[in-house]
């Protein structure tokens, strides 16, 4: 019998734009990330942000909280903070919700959950307390935290390797449907690792094992670039620094998107000013209000005259033509032709 042909479109139809559901994700503070991750950080799934010392990792956490808070309120977020290094002086300072709850406060611990077997049971409360979301909670960080075995080790180094790597994996296994169901983001930030003795692949790991690279939907890689210097009164200063996100996974759209941020200290993500390099990098011909290298100080004007109508509109316009470009340079390299229907 012989098998049916494989059903193509035909030539003068276009390929269709797979995008993802509506309401399936939530934004990150910054237009790159959200085009990079196909709309923002998923909802209902586990999300892993990696990073350099200093790269932007909490920066990130804390401006999804903000963002989140804005669509679901604050008190559907959770903070568990396990390396007691959190300044939340400088979060609120950012806008970090006010009305989101820390591990810690309503709990034994002095900070986060530090232990795993805490924060397994920590989660699993919250889901219970949350059970229809949307809800989020970030645990700042994965490589902070130890087991109870290893805490109540007296002896130094005695071993215990590998044992909060099967732990994660086993509680990640459990824990995906739930935290689906729940309409939880679980965001997990971890610290990059060299791994010793590798002489070819891959020589940049992090701390869990395997299994946060099977179970997260989404995982993003931040690596610093650059410092940013600014000079007042004959004065140099480093006042942020330039990074490069890459996705590594994204399970809702095409992953291995990445591009340049601008982060400046006690502001967050310069989304403007990122949309602006990358257009300039990705040769942008459309028409804009000012040319690329003078959008900087035209910036800095509108800001520091806190003139919001104007930086509103800048910023419509920057995102309608970062967009547009996203877009063509996406239709460009896609196939023409879809396979199936």
């Amino acid at each position: 019998m012989a098998r049916a042909p494989i059903a193509r479109r035909t030539a003068d139809a276009p390929p269709p734009v797979i995008l993802p559901v509506a309401g399936t994700t939530f934004p990150t503070g910054s237009t790159l990330l959200d085009l990079g991750h196909s709309g923002g950080w998923g909802r209902g799934r586990m999300v892993n942000i990696v990073g350099d010392t200093s790269s932007g990792k909490t920066l990130l956490a804390i401006e999804a909280a903000i963002n989140f808070a804005a669509l679901h309120g604050a008190e559907n977020i959770r903070y568990n903070e396990t390396e007691a290094a959190f300044d939340r002086a400088y979060a609120y300072s950012l806008g970090f919700p006010e009305g989101a709850s820390f591990v810690g406060d309503d709990t034994e611990t002095a900070h986060g959950s530090v232990i795993v077997e805490e924060m397994f049971a920590d989660i699993e409360k919250w889901l219970e307390a949350h059970p229809t979301g949307p809800s989020l909670y970030i645990v700042d960080s994965i490589d902070a935290m130890s087991d109870a075995q290893e805490m109540g080790n007296e002896e130094l180094g005695k071993a215990t390797m590998g044992r909060k790597a099967k732990m994660l994996s086993e509680f990640f296994r459990r824990m995906v449907k739930p935290l689906a169901k729940a309409n939880c983001c679980l965001m997990l930030i971890s610290q990059i690792r060299e791994k010793v003795g590798v002489t070819f692949g891959e020589s940049l790991t992090r701390a869990g094992g395997h299994a946060l690279d099977f179970y997260a939907s989404q995982i993003v890689w931040l690596h610093e670039l650059a410092k940013i210097p600014r000079t007042v009164s004959g004065v140099e200063r480093v006042v942020g620094i330039r990074v490069r996100f890459r996705n590594k996974k994204n399970k809702l759209g095409p992953a291995f998107a990445e591009a340049e941020l601008s982060i400046l200290f006690n502001y967050g993500v310069d989304d403007e000013l990122s949309m602006v390099n990358w257009l300039k990098r990705n040769k942008y011909e459309g028409q804009l209000s000012y040319g690329f290298d003078a959008y900087p100080a035209a910036l800095g004007r509108l800001r520091r005259a806190r003139d919001m109508d104007k930086l509103a509109a800048l910023r419509e316009e920057l995102v309608t033509a970062t967009t547009t470009r996203w877009q063509e340079i996406a239709d460009a390299m896609a196939p023409p032709l879809r396979k199936y229907l």
